[in-house]
């Protein structure tokens, strides 16, 4: 995240009560939850070589009372599909979507082999024993796909106070959602762009939407 946690919940007053993390990678903002007393966490993530990191971290975080449940799909506005996953060499750069301008700013960063995963909508998650309540803030960084993974969660979005995302104003993956369109989408559901970072080039960043 190029924005803390911290800064987010004191300078807009934030009550986080849990967090639905898409593109968890290796659960590397885990310590940060954990800093911010953020206890009930979503962990969805689609490389399944990566499954493994998280659930080790899972072991660790039980010891401070965290509860962390793992998910290994594509979040998508559609469910049960097998899409492709283009694994890149940082595998960060991990995306559905062929990269782009990424590969012009970033020429260190290849794609390195396809898997194929199954998609899944965010919202049916909340159809067995995980409660709603218990979260209202999602974290998503999944590479240019953002919009086809908040169009599957967007039955849940009554309860969701915050959306923090990687956002593109460039097209760094083929077809990826650029910030205009993000901004259309959440809107019709309320949500405002209050704050845009961009640390490491103009093209891309991250973007934090409130009700």
């Amino acid at each position: 995240m190029f924005i803390s946690l911290k800064s987010i919940i004191q300078n807009y007053n934030l009550k986080i009560k849990g967090v639905i993390h898409i593109g968890a990678h290796k659960g590397e903002e885990l310590s940060s939850y954990l800093k911010n007393n953020i206890k009930n966490i979503i962990l969805i993530e689609a490389n399944n070589e990566l499954i493994k990191y998280l659930k080790l971290k899972k072991i660790y975080y039980k010891l401070f009372s965290m509860k962390i449940d793992i998910f290994n799909f594509i979040a998508y506005n559609q469910e049960n599909l097998d899409l492709e996953l283009n694994i890149t060499s940082n595998t960060q750069s991990s995306s559905i979507l062929k990269l782009k301008k990424h590969k012009i700013l970033y020429p260190d960063i290849v794609s390195k082999k396809k898997i194929i995963v199954k998609t899944e909508k965010i919202s049916n998650i909340f159809k067995n024993d995980i409660k709603l309540n218990n979260y209202n803030f999602i974290n998503i960084d999944i590479q240019g796909a953002e919009l086809k993974a908040l169009e599957g969660c967007s039955e849940i979005f009554e309860g969701i106070d915050a959306i923090y995302t990687e956002i593109n104003f460039e097209e760094l993956y083929e077809n990826c959602v650029t910030a205009d369109v993000l901004d259309k989408f959440l809107n019709k559901f309320k949500f405002k762009r209050v704050l845009t970072n961009t640390p490491q080039h103009p093209s891309w960043g991250d973007a934090l939407y409130l009700k």
